[in-house]
């Protein structure tokens, strides 16, 4: 007679692998919470940077386009910005109202920006730029704007400064020889 196939009695053994089935599972899990909460933190780095980013370029368009428009000077118009300098004090700052900014993103409320130029040396004693002379017919004017954009949303800030030169013709000399 033949016998009947029975699997091994394994009496010591009862519970084990459901045990150790349930130590991986809790592993994976723990890992997984741990790696989804690092993406998060990522994440928010990766906004914040964002955030500093724009204030950057919204502080640095503006101050290309106040140097943009000093270099533009309108023959129809004296430049005012140049003529509002020469009547400030040295170390004082001409500060720009929301309404007269004029980079791209002016007016724009996820930003508040503030912009001045002030004057870095007096008029009559300002030396030339780099590989300028200048004559009994011009002076030289030198400024720096400032630029601080931040974020309303954030503590992103950006605060840009740039230098520049502006030759003026001295007063009573229309024409150059």
């Amino acid at each position: 007679m033949r016998r009947a196939c029975r699997p091994p009695n394994y009496v010591g053994s009862k519970g084990a692998t459901l045990i150790v089935v349930l130590v991986i599972m809790t592993t994976i899990s723990l890992l997984s919470l741990g790696s989804m909460s690092d993406t998060t933190m990522q994440m928010n780095m990766v906004r914040n940077d964002q955030f500093y980013v724009n204030a950057y370029r919204v502080s640095n368009s503006e101050i290309n386009a106040q140097v943009d428009f000093i270099n533009s000077n309108p023959s129809n118009d004296d430049d005012q910005i140049i003529l509002s300098l020469l009547e400030i004090d040295l170390g004082a700052t001409l500060d720009f109202a929301a309404d007269e900014l004029l980079g791209p993103h002016a007016g724009s409320s996820a930003f508040d920006q503030t912009v001045g130029i002030m004057p870095l040396c007096e008029i009559d004693s300002c030396p030339s730029p780099p590989g300028f002379s200048h004559s009994k017919y011009t002076k030289v004017y030198r400024g720096q704007i400032n630029s601080i954009a931040s974020m309303s949303s954030s503590a992103a800030t950006s605060n840009q400064s740039q230098g520049f030169w502006y030759l003026l013709p001295q007063s009573g000399v229309t024409t150059f020889d």
